[in-house]
């Protein structure tokens, strides 16, 4: 298995998958998935907004009202969502928490998700 890429930064937290639903239930976030259409199809998070990673910088427009709020962002195994956070946090967001283990660790949990 691939390991996840490291990265720490000001405003920037990783959790596992229960401490994801936990943050969804408590915080109320914005949810970003990163991760293809075709694997948002095959199942997400409720509530989950859609923005691949390969067109993340070009769609920020999208997510300028969440600039000081809260965004949980997620991938299929937490590498692309690592990628994703960082990109925001560089383009002047504060508050982004990554899903570790991605999408992964959240079925094997087996954590409600939406098809």
């Amino acid at each position: 298995m691939i390991e996840a890429v490291e990265y720490t930064a000001t405003g920037y937290v990783e959790v596992s998958a229960e401490e994801a639903a936990a943050l969804i239930r408590t915080v109320d976030p914005l949810i970003l998935d990163v991760r293809t259409p075709g694997e948002y199809a095959g199942g997400h998070l409720a509530n989950a907004k859609l923005i691949p990673i390969q067109v993340l910088e070009a769609e920020l427009g999208q997510l300028a009202d969440y600039k000081d709020k809260p965004i949980f962002v997620y991938c299929r195994s937490g590498n692309r969502s690592t990628v994703a956070a960082r990109l925001l946090l560089d383009k002047g967001f504060h508050n982004v928490t990554n899903m570790r283990q991605g999408m992964n660790e959240w079925q094997k949990k087996n954590l409600p998700i939406v098809k």
